[in-house]
């Protein structure tokens, strides 16, 4: 700048460009995402009866007899209420939901019955409940074999050592203590095997007063497109 000339002093804006604003990321938001619907079998193996109450009251109580209402093995919310030893849950499927009887007759895809997934797992409580009214567990189901090796309840009872559920058994049915699987043995010979000797001592007792055997059943599966398993004699 030369003498006599005003001095300028400029000011120099810079143009800034903001950047878009970044999008909201769903993992941080307050909104939590929908979480799966959970079905009826899961809700009986957690025992939660007020799940099942609004699931009964939302969608039917037919919904607990189809097929997607079950575990992958099949299992009904029955099933599953009795193995996981549910006795709450067990009461309000029999006595409240309204399709009680079709529940009590389902088997899994191993034929299993509610009664032998109680006796299996040692739910006491809810073995004595289901013996204690035929209509919980009739002949058909007390009798039941499973499909592969064609074992009764009492078979299961004396292998995994419950004893006072093998006396219950013995004493109520004692036609199962003569009942043979498919390699022939009855419980007492499949447990005296196997190392439990002082279970295959109770049936062996010459107390148990034993009648004709009754026919051994297998229960079929239940298919979602059929309301109740068809019943036919074992081979």
């Amino acid at each position: 700048i030369t003498a006599g000339h005003e001095q300028v002093v400029g000011t120099l804006e810079l143009l800034v460009i903001q950047p878009p604003a970044p999008e909201a990321d769903p993992s941080s938001s307050d909104v939590s995402p929908p979480q799966p619907r959970r079905r009826a079998w899961e809700l009986a193996q957690e025992g939660d009866v007020g799940a099942l109450r609004e699931l009964v009251a939302r969608d039917g109580a037919e919904t607990l007899l189809r097929g997607e209402e079950m575990d992958i093995f099949g299992s009904s919310p029955f099933f599953c209420a009795a193995v996981g030893g549910h006795l709450a849950a067990a009461k309000y499927l029999w006595e409240e939901s309204g399709v009680g009887p079709q529940l009590v007759l389902m088997v899994n895809a191993n034929g299993w019955t509610p009664l032998m997934g109680a006796v299996f797992e040692g739910h006491s409580q809810v073995v004595e409940w289901l013996l204690a009214d035929e209509r919980r567990c009739p002949p058909e189901v007390v009798h039941a074999v499973t499909h592969e090796d064609q074992s009764t309840v009492l078979h299961y009872a004396a292998m995994n050592g419950r004893e006072p559920m093998v006396r219950l058994l013995a004493t109520r049915y004692p036609d199962l203590v003569s009942a043979i699987n498919r390699a022939g043995k009855t419980a007492a010979e499949v447990v005296r095997d196997s190392g439990r000797g002082h279970v295959a001592e109770i049936l062996d007792g010459s107390h148990w007063v034993l009648s004709p055997q009754s026919p051994q059943r297998q229960l079929q599966p239940q298919s979602p497109t059929s309301p109740l398993p068809r019943l036919v004699d074992s081979v």
